[in-house]
């Protein structure tokens, strides 16, 4: 029986209702008032029961056959607590925007730069919680995965990436990580790395992409992925990319009415 814990508030009542009547036997729905997205988070996995963790947003979604290869990819590598899966972005009516294929990310570029994973495609052991006490930092509104990746790293627990798409983004306009919050706490993660990173940010970027080339980051043949849209709430729709790019388009920002 997988184990799925969903930190929601009280305005998705109606959603909550929908999940108690129709999937109480793999739903547990919490209840609850947060201090933010990642105390929600940290209060979901102190609750969760399963072996491999993992959560996702209201933008994302995982792949048919995604988590049995995440759960499969555990049971080859008993070793690897962190695995770092690859994702698909997508525009808001679903189609394809561009794909993201994973390497390990490295703590000074995450940092500075851009962290290269994605939630959405993260999985991790429970002895990442129960061993090592590696909870999100609930002093963060949006970047609190760079400082959970970041500390990962730091306390040297295992990690590997899965060559397979396990999940979807979808770019909305209205993403949290787009917003001045975003940009503010990205400004106080950067003050965080040494001095070296923060002088020699266009060169750590430039090692990083020359690194993502050699481990084929940027080369996908033609791929086809199948996900609920806005259209299609019920049913998957599935898209057929011909020429797949790396390149994220990023959706404007959307204004608010």
């Amino acid at each position: 029986m997988t184990d799925f814990r969903l930190p929601l508030g009280a305005w998705v009542k109606d959603f909550v209702d929908l999940l108690t009547d129709t999937l109480s036997g793999f739903f547990a729905v919490i209840r609850s008032i947060f201090a933010g997205m990642y105390d929600a988070v940290n209060r979901g996995l102190r609750k969760a029961k399963g072996e491999i963790l993992a959560y996702i947003n209201c933008d994302e979604q995982y792949l048919p056959g995604g988590l049995n290869a995440v759960w499969e990819f555990f049971q080859r590598y008993p070793q690897v607590e962190i695995v770092f899966a690859g994702a698909i972005i997508t525009n808001p009516d679903g189609s394809f925007n561009c794909f993201r294929k994973t390497q390990i990310p490295w703590a000074a570029h995450a940092q500075v730069s851009i962290l290269c994973t994605l939630t959405c495609s993260m999985f991790f052991r429970r002895s990442v919680i129960d061993k090592h006490k590696l909870f999100f930092s609930d002093a963060y509104r949006d970047l609190g995965d760079v400082d959970w990746v970041v500390r990962a790293i730091q306390q040297e627990i295992p990690m590997k990436h899965l060559r397979q798409y396990t999940s979807i983004f979808a770019e909305t306009g209205d993403n949290m990580n787009l917003k001045p919050n975003a940009m503010r706490e990205r400004k106080i993660v950067a003050e965080q790395a040494p001095l070296w990173a923060r002088k020699g940010k266009p060169l750590l970027e430039k090692a990083y992409q020359v690194s993502r080339f050699l481990q084929g980051g940027y080369f996908q043949k033609p791929l086809s992925y199948s996900i609920y849209t806005r259209e299609s709430p019920d049913k998957r729709v599935t898209f057929n990319v011909a020429k797949p790019t790396p390149f994220w388009n990023r959706v404007p920002l959307a204004q608010p009415a």
